[in-house]
């Protein structure tokens, strides 16, 4: 499974965004450079193909040297554990083709617009001797502010030359494939200039102008069919427009725009008043003009011989009687008899040296094995005999891919060039290789998967069965008989294992304590593990959480792990601290004077006091100040009076690592002052 994978430990797969014929486009994420790119990665099947890889390569890092605004950017070539990937700017939008199929036909500023850049990007890769040689409006991405760029640069050629077979990825560039390259010639700037062509006829219409059942049906209607007038699907598009559209894809690459610039230029100018109704482009009759033969070297002599035989079949003039003639004219007839043999005998022998040297080049000649892979044995004789070949060995081998009594190669292979007269040896398929299927039981199965899927099994299955004899992971059973062949590539095989006992279903362990938590794992087989942890809601020695959590299914053996509280870290503390508060009050003594009057002896009768009475002291006012959780030092925490020493009692709410303060005032002089800390 690719997604969730970092390739080069740098580019993580985040979904994939697009497919393709020998590739897929995911979403990644570079964490270097923390940036969304999209990552071009090569489908295994076809990167066993060695060419295709090379060209893979080599033509993406050629694209590297693009540098143009409408084209997407590339990063990165790289390679991770045979997955070769391209990593590129990223696009949030859609591709042309889905923006026309959403649509439908694009309003002609647009157009020009859109291909104005299109055109533009594809004139810089030209420049650069880079041919896209697969422009299509899959390859064009529109982003959320209509600007258009071009990817895919040149790796339509390496698919083309693989050795496998992909009709539907054909069939996806067919509708834009110029003559040229239908035909199997070799692509060139003005292949580009005919998908251009189609394209801006579908931006324009909304439609294709060549369609069909198969990719065959298209590929000949763009080699022979007319391009469709733009006019009977658009008839309000101006003339200028139908006529850049028929240049563009005029079948004989001759006829067509020189360059890509030229038809940008042509391009811009398409929708000024002066163009609308200009005169038609009529391509069809250069492009369908009948061509003449050239004559083959064999009917050339044939015409020699039939010269030399009509000359030597000439009648020799009759003779006449004799006549009064000058004496040098007999010598003049013998002349031009002579002269007449010599001829005769110079346009034979050079007749002859034509026919020897022409005979010679023929049997020096060589042709090309015909590409017979995949076709059955018979018509594969056939057709190799009837190219002049001989057929040599035929070997026998197994194949994944050949059916049968079909031909897997040859020696020589496709397309080499030999003479006539060759042995051809042919290699015919007997099928796919069979093997044994072996008793699996008592093997690990994950290792045991591992082992069939190298084989080429095409699906191992494995299902975990509940057990208490068998060890964890070891095979108990097999859907296919020991003994029995099969072919791998077409079989599944399903592997039983024991998953060990049957599950547990794991209690709540709230209000359990330490010695009870060790009870419960013990009693069920589970690896425990205990850590302490402080908790402001669970008391001491109580349970605070466990993982897995209550309900989960465990099996003997599973780890457990639990937290048991320490209590609050750090609670509201309440501290005591004893102050003497010394009195430094003035004391006063008492008087013990006694007096009597004799003139009040006889009214009253007045006990006087005695001398021994207690001193006098003067009261001192004390405050005390308190800072605390609830109170501040600078409000009165308590007021009182004294006369003599006297010690107090202060307590402190302290929350944890503050601390708190006291002062005494007496007759509102400070007398003292401290700090009291939590601990």
């Amino acid at each position: 499974m690719i997604i969730g994978k970092r390739l080069s430990g740098r580019y993580e797969i985040t979904r994939l965004i697009g497919t393709g014929g020998m590739s897929n486009v995911y979403l990644a994420r570079d964490i270097i450079l923390e940036r969304d790119v999209a990552v071009k990665l090569m489908r295994m099947s076809m990167a066993n193909e060695e060419q295709l890889v090379r060209r893979f390569r080599r033509e993406a890092q050629a694209t590297t040297q693009l540098m143009h605004p409408h084209i997407v950017d590339i990063f990165d070539v790289d390679e991770d554990h045979d997955n070769h990937f391209i990593v590129m700017e990223y696009i949030d939008g859609m591709d042309l083709k889905a923006y026309i199929n959403k649509k439908g036909r694009l309003p002609l500023p647009q157009v020009i617009t859109i291909m104005n850049q299109i055109l533009g990007a594809i004139a810089h890769a030209h420049h650069q001797q880079i041919i896209h040689r697969d422009i299509k409006p899959q390859n064009v991405l529109i982003n959320h502010e209509g600007t258009a760029k071009i990817t895919d640069f040149g790796i339509a050629m390496a698919l083309f030359e693989t050795s496998m077979t992909q009709t539907n990825t054909t069939l996806g560039s067919v509708h834009y494939l110029s003559p040229e390259q239908a035909r199997g010639g070799i692509a060139t700037t003005k292949s580009d200039v005919y998908s251009l062509g189609i394209m801006l006829y579908e931006m324009l219409t909304g439609k294709l102008p060549f369609d069909g059942e198969s990719a065959v049906a298209i590929a000949i209607q763009q080699l022979q069919s007319p391009m469709p007038l733009l006019a009977d699907e658009l008839p309000s598009a101006p003339m200028s427009l139908q006529n850049i559209v028929m240049k563009a894809t005029a079948k004989d690459a001759a006829n067509r725009y020189l360059s890509v610039e030229e038809m940008q230029a042509d391009l811009a100018t398409a929708l000024q008043p002066s163009r609308i109704n200009e005169a038609p482009y009529d391509i069809h009759k250069m492009d369908y003009d009948e061509t003449q033969t050239i004559p083959l070297p064999s009917s050339i002599i044939k015409e020699k011989i039939a010269d030399i035989e009509k000359l030597s079949a000439q009648k020799p003039p009759a003779k006449r009687k004799p006549a009064v003639i000058p004496k040098d004219k007999p010598v003049e007839k013998k002349k031009k008899s002579k002269q007449k043999r010599w001829l005769i005998i110079i346009l034979i022998v050079a007749l002859i040296a034509l026919a020897a040297t022409y005979f010679y080049y023929q049997s020096q000649k060589t042709y090309a094995v015909a590409d017979v892979t995949d076709v059955s044995q018979q018509v594969a004789i056939s057709r190799l005999q009837k190219d002049g070949f001989h057929i040599g060995k035929t070997i026998e081998e197994h194949s994944e891919k050949v059916k049968k009594g079909y031909i897997i190669k040859t020696d020589p292979p496709a397309d080499k060039k030999v003479k006539k007269g060759t042995k051809i040896d042919l290699y015919i398929s007997i099928g796919k290789e069979e093997v044994t299927v072996e008793d699996y039981r008592g093997e690990n199965a994950n290792e045991m998967k591992k082992e069939l899927e190298k084989i080429g099994f095409k699906k191992v299955k494995t299902v975990a069965i509940t057990n208490d004899t068998v060890n964890v992971g070891e095979v108990t059973g097999q859907s296919i008989q020991a003994g029995l062949k099969v072919v791998p590539s077409e079989t599944t095989i399903e592997l039983e294992y024991s998953s060990g006992p049957e599950d547990i279903v794991l209690k709540d362990l709230t209000g359990y304590n330490t010695n009870s938590v060790k009870a419960y794992a013990l009693e069920n087989g589970f690896e425990l593990t205990i850590k302490e942890a402080f908790s402001d809601d669970i008391e001491v020695d109580q349970v605070v959480s466990q993982e897995p959590a209550a309900g989960n299914s465990l099996k003997a053996g599973a780890p457990l792990k639990v937290i048991i509280s320490k209590g609050v870290e750090n609670p509201d503390k309440t501290v005591e601290r004893k102050i003497k508060l010394v009195y430094t009050g003035e004391i006063i003594e008492a008087s013990s004077e006694h007096e009597s009057t004799n003139n009040d002896a006889e009214d009253d009768t007045t006990e006087a006091s005695s001398a021994s009475s207690e001193p006098t002291r003067t009261p001192q006012t004390i405050k005390v100040y308190l800072k605390d959780k609830t109170h501040k030092l600078t409000d009165v925490y308590k007021t009182l009076t004294i006369t003599e020493d006297t010690e107090i009692t202060l307590l402190f709410d302290l929350v944890a690592d503050t601390e708190g303060a006291y002062k005494i005032e007496r007759d509102d002089k400070n007398i003292e002052q401290e700090t009291v800390g939590y601990k």
